[in-house]
């Protein structure tokens, strides 16, 4: 038996949610990681509170080795006063075992007049660079992205010299960030980031696959961005932003920044035209909008 005042009954409703599509085709200039949507009407209409990234879609044809940015490998033979030897590479696609094979040919190729040949051999499970005569690999951008953790190391009696090959990670960016500050200055809580430069961001696209890479004929992992790739991320537990029930959602402005910590200046501005031109780049995103 129930005893008390039994009060009247309150009807429950769940908050009503949208969906906000983005997508960098839809802008009228500029470019996919920099460009601004106009509409001469408000874009989202209600009283929502929150918003939430719950889908990107990014293709990615930028190529991992781009002129001008980790396109140079030099050696300097036989020691650090010796002769420069060194390529340049075409801007493209490269699996490791493409880049190790292009640089032999080429090096060999370019110091012919020294003579200076370069070859591959297997070290403890991995390839490395050897050759008869010592040499010393400069640091330029491709070179630090290819990890050498030491000088060239002596063979014994005498059989040359040879610079082991691991955990290279050559791409040009360990991420990007989606940057819309139209859609987050709302928010009373920013993000926060060990970099030195910290933004409010909608979603961060790290370069790795969902599953263990497939591996090259070199045994070298075949990271996401050695070829090009149509990828979809769904988002479990998105990052909740804040919205002002009052304020209309109007005119957005989108950014991409890349990050990689061997060029830690490519962060400071969006992605270049040079890099995203020719459709190197596109992407899509879904926001679920909702009431309290």
């Amino acid at each position: 038996m129930i005893s008390g005042n039994v009060g009247s009954a309150t009807t429950i409703r769940n908050p009503a949610t949208a969906n906000l599509y983005l997508d960098s085709s839809d802008r009228s200039g500029g470019n996919s990681a920099n460009f601004s949507i106009t509409r001469t009407n408000s874009i989202l209409n209600g009283f929502f509170t929150r918003m939430a990234v719950s889908e990107v879609v990014l293709q990615w044809s930028v190529p991992n080795i781009i002129t001008g940015f980790n396109d140079v490998f030099t050696v300097i033979t036989p020691n650090s006063a010796g002769t420069r030897v060194s390529i340049t590479l075409q801007q493209g696609f490269y699996t490791m075992k493409d880049l190790l094979d292009t640089i032999v040919s080429g090096i060999t190729a370019a110091g012919t007049g020294i003579p200076f040949v370069l070859t591959l051999i297997d070290i403890a499970g991995a390839k490395a660079f050897k050759s008869t005569s010592n040499f010393v690999v400069l640091g330029t951008t491709l070179a630090l992205q290819m990890n050498f953790s030491s000088d060239p190391i002596a063979l014994p009696a005498g059989g040359g010299y040879y610079l082991p090959i691991t955990k290279p990670v050559v791409l040009p960016y360990n991420y990007i960030d989606f940057v819309c500050n139209d859609l987050t200055y709302n928010q009373s809580l920013k993000d926060a980031s060990t970099n030195p430069v910290v933004r409010d961001i909608l979603y961060r696209w790290n370069f790795a696959w969902e599953e263990a890479p497939m591996i090259d004929e070199y045994g070298y992992p075949i990271y996401q961005g050695y070829t090009p790739f149509i990828a979809r991320r769904n988002i479990t537990f998105p990052k909740q932003i804040r919205w002002e029930n009052n304020m209309v959602l109007g005119n957005l402005s989108f950014q991409i920044y890349g990050y990689n910590p061997i060029v830690n200046s490519v962060y400071s501005t969006p992605l270049p035209v040079a890099v995203v031109k020719d459709y190197a780049m596109e992407w899509s995103m879904n926001l679920l909008v909702s009431e309290d």
